[in-house]
């Protein structure tokens, strides 16, 4: 058979066949679209989130008590001993220590899995609109004589619940009713327009703890070197815990870091969208074949 023969039973054969034709065709597209859409969204959301934490945190310095974020949970926690070393660095200008975790909210008979995080209330103030520039839409940030209150993500006050939080309304937290005295203008971050503030007395009776800390936020001064004051910390704090498993990031070193557990996971997403392309490219094989015989 010649070569003009086999191309012209080839396309009769795909025009006979419109249906079988197309299904395959989009069966390829479809294949090649997922793959391409995956490794955009995961990168796409990848370069937001570190140029985010890179604008608004360039003058803050976290620090974990583990030297792997992932495994927080399992470390020595911080402790007063080890706040009092941070906040004697020199350049060292505000330390926001606290508790930060998961837990259950409920609000009208309606459940939702929210971070919350214990601090000092005034310290939050004054961090948050200085270091990050953080408002609030309505009500009033928290006192330090507040036990029982809260301040609240944009989103959870409006986009979570069937009815929306206003300042005023309580909110429920392990079996504790917490009064909403602030709601924040909306961030753009999910974790953040969804997070609550609760005074760091309260963390007691929502994490268990006392006197125990598995965050610190330092703001440095202006015009000090970040780099110096972050090895700085680094010297003081192995003093005080007697040993090196702690974390100190500034906001590039925690971008970095988080650029690469996304970037695990878009591995990943595109790895189950490579199987999937796989599986489907069998399936138009079969049907190829079996024109072929046909």
């Amino acid at each position: 058979m010649k070569p003009k023969d086999v191309v012209s039973f080839a396309g009769r054969n795909i025009t006979q066949k419109k249906t079988q034709s197309l299904l395959t065709i989009i069966g390829i597209v479809i294949g090649i679209l997922a793959i391409v859409s995956l490794i955009s969204l995961g990168y796409g959301v990848q370069n937001y989130i570190t140029e985010e934490i890179s604008k608004a945190g360039a003058s803050v310095i976290t620090v974990y008590p583990s030297q792997q974020i992932t495994s927080i949970a399992m470390s020595k926690n911080f402790n007063d001993q080890d706040l009092k070393a941070v906040e004697g660095v020199r350049g060292v200008d505000v330390v926001l220590y606290g508790w930060f975790g998961g837990t259950q909210v409920t609000y009208h008979d309606q459940e939702y899995y929210s971070s919350v995080f214990a601090t000092k209330s005034s310290t939050y103030q004054i961090f948050f609109t200085e270091a990050y520039g953080y408002e609030l839409e309505k009500g009033r940030w928290m006192k330090d004589s507040d036990k029982y209150t809260c301040v609240i993500g944009y989103s959870l006050a409006h986009d979570t619940f069937d009815r929306e939080i206003d300042i005023g309304d309580k909110i429920e937290i392990n079996d504790k009713k917490y009064k909403v005295v602030g709601i924040l203008e909306q961030i753009g971050n999910p974790d953040d327009d969804n997070s609550i503030v609760i005074p760091y007395e309260a963390a007691s009776e929502v994490f268990d703890v006392d006197d125990e800390y598995n965050m610190f936020m330092v703001k440095i001064k202006d015009g000090e070197d970040v780099t110096k004051v972050s090895e700085d910390i680094e010297d003081e704090l192995e003093d005080s815990r007697g040993d090196e498993n702690f974390s100190v990031l500034t906001a590039e070193q925690l971008a970095e870091s988080i650029s690469s557990i996304f970037s695990v996971l878009t591995i990943f997403l595109v790895g189950v969208a490579g199987i999937s392309l796989l599986v489907g490219a069998v399936g138009i094989s079969n049907t190829m074949h079996m024109s072929i015989l046909e």
